[in-house]
């Protein structure tokens, strides 16, 4: 994920790249977020690193949706 939000930041003079690139990251972080909750399942993560991970993740999956809805924001004009 952070490899995908570091592309989209290299690629914001362009808008439509820009949101594919961080859309590539809200899909990995929401990947991530199905592996806390299958790991903490499982027993494999205790309540309180699920929760801190799992808030985090959802943290991050709002930023990005946030920056999708207004890339202009971001974009960079030449």
């Amino acid at each position: 994920m952070p490899v995908n939000i570091s592309e989209a930041w290299g690629k914001r003079m362009y808008r439509n790249h820009f949101v594919n690139k961080l859309s590539d990251s809200y899909a990995e972080a929401n990947e991530t977020m199905t592996w806390l909750d299958f790991s903490y399942s499982h027993h494999y993560l205790k309540k309180e690193r699920y929760d801190y991970f799992y808030e985090n993740y959802d943290h991050i999956c709002r930023m990005l949706f946030n920056m999708m809805k207004n890339p202009d924001k971001f974009i960079l004009t030449l």
